[in-house]
C-alpha cells in the first residue's frame, strides 16, 4: 500500500511538471522533467549495488550473560559503494534453543555510502539457555520508496545465558551435614555411584544396571558402560530437567546454581548429576571450582526437557541397589524427604528419605 502511495505521488508530480512544460515551455520545467526521468533509473541501480555490495556480521558478542543482565550486541555494516540507502530493514531472529521459544525483530535502518558502520542491538533474555541470534535477511528500498530488492544473510551467533549473578540460597547445614555422613557410610555398603569413563563389550559378571541399552540395540550385542567411582565424601546432587508451562526450570536450574557456588564457598565436595532422555543414562559432573559448574550448565543446555516432575529422581533410585539418601533439586512437594531449602517458593532441595 505505501509503495502504491508513493507511486501515484510521483506519477501526479510528473503529470503535473509535463503539463506545465507544454503549456510554459520554461526550461526550468524541462531539466525538471529530464531529471524526473533520470532519477528513478539512479534510485533502483543505488538500492540494486547496495544491495548486493553490503555485508553485515556480528561484531565481538559476548559468549555468555546473566539472565538480569542488558547490553548492546554491535551489528556491522560494510557498504563499499558510494550509494546511500535511507530506509534498509534488518531483519534479525533469535532462539532459546533450551527451551524452544523463538522471537524476530525488524530494525530500520539507514546505511552511508561508503563506510563500515555499527549498530547497537538491545539483548536482555527472560529465560535461561543457549540464545542463537541470527541476522536473518536485508530488504533496501529505492530513494523513491517505490522498488524493494532483498537477501539472505548468514551470520549468526550464540549466548548462553546464565542464573542469576547473585542467588539467594541458604541451605539448611544440618542437613548437609547428614547427608555427607550418609553418602560416607554408603560408600561402605558398595554404593556405586559414578561417572562413565567408557563404554565397551558386555563381560559375564558384569551389572545389569551398567549396560547401554541404546548403544546395544544399535549394535545387536550388549554394551555396557565402565564407572570410575566418585569420591566417598561427594554429595550428590541430582537436578530434575523438568519443564512446564510456568518455565519452572529456570528456577530449579538457578537454584542449583546457587547451592553449588554455596558449596564451592566453603569447600563441600559436590557432584551434579542429571537424568538425558537423549542418552537414557544419568550423567554426573564432579564440581571443583566455577569453570566446571559453568561447563555443567552448558551441558545440560544441549538436553532434552521432561514433563514428569520426578524422572530424574525415579531413575535415580532404580540405579541405586541399596536405597542411598541423595539430594534432589526439583519441584516443590514433589518429592519427600528432609528439606536443605526453599528457592522462590516453587522449588525446593530435599534430601531423599
Amino acid at each position: 500500500m505505501k509503495k502504491i502511495g508513493n507511486i501515484i505521488k510521483y506519477l501526479i508530480v510528473f503529470v503535473l511538471n509535463l503539463l506545465m512544460f507544454f503549456f510554459l515551455h520554461g526550461y526550468f520545467n524541462l531539466v525538471i522533467l529530464i531529471l524526473l526521468i533520470l532519477f528513478p533509473m539512479v534510485s533502483f541501480f543505488a538500492a540494486y549495488m547496495v544491495n548486493r555490495r553490503v555485508s553485515f556480521s556480528f561484531r565481538g558478542p559476548r559468549e555468555s550473560m546473566h539472565i538480569d543482565d542488558m547490553f548492546n550486541l554491535g551489528v556491522r555494516i560494510k557498504n563499499d559503494t558510494l550509494f546511500p540507502i535511507i530506509n534498509a530493514e534488518l531483519t534479525i531472529e533469535t532462539e532459546n534453543t533450551f527451551l524452544g521459544y523463538k522471537g524476530k525483530e525488524t530494525l530500520n535502518i539507514p546505511i552511508h555510502a561508503h563506510t563500515e558502520d555499527e549498530i547497537l542491538f538491545p539483548l536482555m533474555s527472560e529465560h535461561l539457555g543457549l540464545l542463537h541470534i541470527e541476522l536473518k535477511k536485508i530488504r533496501i528500498t529505492d530513494w523513491l520508496g517505490i522498488m524493494d530488492f532483498s537477501k539472505k544473510l548468514d551470520d549468526h551467533t550464540e549466548i548462553s545465558i546464565l542464573p542469576f549473578s547473585r542467588v539467594s540460597v541458604e541451605p539448611d547445614l544440618s542437613v548437609v551435614n547428614t547427608g555427607m555422613t550418609e553418602m560416607e557410610e554408603s560408600k561402605k555398603k558398595g554404593h556405586d555411584y559414578s561417572e562413565v569413563s567408557e563404554i565397551r563389550e558386555y563381560q559375564p559378571g558384569d551389572k545389569l544396571q551398567n549396560i547401554h541399552w541404546k548403544l546395544s540395540a544399535k549394535k545387536d550385542e550388549l554394551m555396557v558402560k565402565d564407572r570410575e567411582s566418585l569420591s566417598s565424601s561427594q554429595i550428590l546432587m541430582l537436578v530434575e530437567l523438568y519443564n512446564n508451562r510456568s518455565v519452572i526450570i529456570d528456577r530449579i536450574i538457578s537454584a542449583a546454581y546457587g547451592v553449588a557456588v554455596y558449596f564451592l564457598q566453603n569447600q563441600i565436595p559436590f557432584s551434579l548429576m542429571w537424568w538425558s532422555i537423549a542418552e537414557q543414562d544419568m550423567k554426573s559432573r564432579s564440581i571443583d571450582n566455577t569453570s566446571d559448574l559453568y561447563e555443567w550448565i552448558m551441558a545440560v543446555y544441549y538436553e532434552v526437557l521432561y514433563s514428569d516432575a520426578t524422572m530424574g529422581c525415579d531413575m535415580m533410585r532404580r540405579l541405586s541397589l541399596d536405597g542411598s539418601r541423595f539430594l534432589v533439586i526439583c519441584e516443590a512437594k514433589s518429592v519427600t524427604g528432609s528439606a536443605l531449602f526453599n528457592y522462590e517458593g516453587d522449588v525446593e532441595g530435599i534430601v531423599t528419605e
